[in-house]
């Protein structure tokens, strides 16, 4: 009973780190995540708002930019509503209220790069698995490293016995395994922020394909197709 607690006590920082690394991610992905959701809710309900607007397509950019609180979704807004241009009517034939067409793909303008923008550093939420793993694989490392060290030094001290060598050596044997617990948390916890990543950025893409689409249906971005069949 004394050497399993003696061995327990040796691996209560390994564990200690673990469970920071367990906690850190947690929080780290929570703040994040509810940042994700909160800017796909705001696309989703400027979507409704586009597409319940029966105006002419400037009109409804107007009007979507005034009710929209969200600066970042204002700015692409304009960005849109920027790139447009209007094309006459010719040969008769009105253009009804598709008159504005857009020189610039809207699948250019609205990314999740560009809709995130500078409410969270999205380069660091992708890579931070990668983090993880390595900070995991670095603490593992350094205790094992302590651990041989200090069990070379019990072998070759001069006035140790022959059982208290082999000692050594059954405690470095008996804790090796448990180094490898911060490695394990990494890891898992790796694992299980690159699918909740990568379901979070999915749900906000398809919420910004809709928006494209309703865009489209407002102001088609197929200015130059459009200019050259009407000359």
């Amino acid at each position: 009973m004394n050497q399993y607690l003696a061995q327990l006590e040796q691996l209560a920082v390994p564990l200690a780190i673990a469970a920071i690394i367990f906690v850190f991610s947690l929080l780290s992905f929570g703040v994040w995540a509810s940042r994700i959701r909160h800017v796909r809710a705001e696309v989703v309900g400027l979507d409704a708002r586009l597409g319940a607007h029966p105006g002419s397509s400037r009109e409804a950019l107007t009007m979507a930019e005034s009710k929209t609180t969200d600066e970042e979704l204002k700015f692409l807004l304009r960005e849109t509503e920027a790139g447009l241009i209007d094309l006459p009517t010719q040969h008769g034939v009105s253009q009804g209220p598709r008159s504005s067409y857009s020189f610039r793909s809207h699948a250019d303008t609205w990314t999740v790069r560009s809709v995130l923008g500078g409410r969270m550093n999205l380069a660091l939420f992708e890579t931070m698995p990668n983090l993880l793993i390595g900070f995991g694989l670095m603490c593992t490392f350094i205790f094992l490293a302590v651990a041989l060290q200090q069990a070379g030094l019990a072998l070759n001290a001069l006035d140790v016995s022959a059982r208290q060598q082999d000692q050594a050596l059954q405690s470095l044997i008996a804790t090796a395994g448990g180094k490898f617990i911060t490695s394990i948390a990494g890891l898992l916890c790796s694992l299980v922020w690159n699918w909740r990543a990568k379901v979070a950025l999915e749900n906000l893409q398809a919420s910004i394909d809709t928006l494209c689409h309703t865009l489209r249906a407002q102001v088609p971005d197929n200015a130059a197709e459009a200019s050259v069949r009407m000359q």
